[in-house]
């Protein structure tokens, strides 16, 4: 195989491997865990890459760690698949009167 059927063929994987990444992040399918996974992407193409300091690396950093902080949400397939998390906040008043 010569050097540049190995390029086209890394080429190809790289992006198999993004679109998979894209699809599941879509449905909402393992969202912490891809969304952690496309945030380092984002930061190692924004360092390595050809286009250093680029806004839209930087954007995509932020988007992809808002996405691995709030979660996949209630219309996802991880919903389906580990329930809804409800988080309650308990005020102090009603901490003091129970």
């Amino acid at each position: 195989m010569s050097a540049a059927n190995s390029g086209a063929s890394s080429f190809h994987l790289l992006f198999a491997g993004v679109l998979l990444i894209s699809i599941s992040l879509s449905i909402g399918f393992l969202t912490p865990f891809l969304s952690v996974i496309a945030c380092a992407f984002a930061i190692a193409n924004l360092l390595i890459g050809h286009h250093a300091g680029n806004l839209v690396y930087v954007f995509s950093i932020l988007d992809a760690a808002a996405l691995a902080l709030l979660g996949p949400g209630a219309y996802s397939v991880d919903a389906r698949l580990f329930g809804r998390r409800v988080t309650v906040v308990v005020s102090r008043k009603d901490k003091d009167q129970v």
